[in-house]
């Protein structure tokens, strides 16, 4: 007398079978849409950064920092790595959700560009007469349309490259520029609310 368990065993792996290929295809488009959604649809947060400027000040660091955002950026990362050679980071998003970085370290302006992915920059007009740290800054472009504009600055203990970038109009980056400053601030100070003027320094 035969038995035909086979059929059965079959159709039982057969949808194992079928579970998985549905979590993995699952799995795959939550990790597709993950990667190519926006930052503030992966709930990226808005952080204060005033407070870690007033704390490397205090630390006696000279920080070179926005007093205030343009309309509709947030900061969402901000950072200090210290060692021979300081590091300050400040990460920004557009209203548009359009990156921009802002980098402080005692490295060469090429070295500054190229961690900051502005690669094979070629110079640009410079932006001249702003009131602030410095009077004059550099201004860069690469061919995937990154921009930049760089600056050096004199520190107790040495003399740091500042670079701003992104993937945005040479207008914007030079609007958070003229927003920079080395000035203290003020105790109990939070980040300031993004204002479409341009702040004294």
């Amino acid at each position: 007398m035969s038995e035909r368990p086979a059929r059965y065993e079959r159709s039982f792996s057969g949808l194992i079978a079928a579970i998985v290929v549905t979590v993995l295809a699952v799995g795959a488009f939550v990790l597709f849409t993950g990667t190519f959604r926006d930052p503030q649809e992966r709930g990226v947060p808005t952080v204060e950064y005033l407070p870690l400027v007033r704390d490397l000040q205090a630390s006696g660091a000279t920080v070179v920092y926005p007093s205030s955002l343009p309309e509709g950026w947030r900061s969402t990362d901000v950072r200090y790595e210290p060692g021979e050679e300081p590091r300050f980071e400040l990460n920004l998003y557009t209203p548009d959700d359009d990156f921009v970085g802002l980098r402080q370290v005692a490295e060469e302006v090429d070295d500054v560009l190229g961690d900051a992915g502005v690669d094979d920059a070629s110079e640009e007009d410079p932006l001249s007469g702003v009131e602030g740290p410095v009077a004059t800054w550099q201004g860069w472009a690469d061919p995937d349309g990154d921009r930049a504009y760089t600056a050096q600055v004199r520190t107790p203990s040495a003399t740091d490259t500042v670079v701003v970038y992104g993937d945005v109009s040479a207008e914007e980056l030079a609007d958070l520029v003229r927003r920079l400053t080395t000035e203290p601030v003020p105790d109990g100070t939070r980040s300031p609310a993004p204002t479409s003027s341009t702040p004294p320094a």
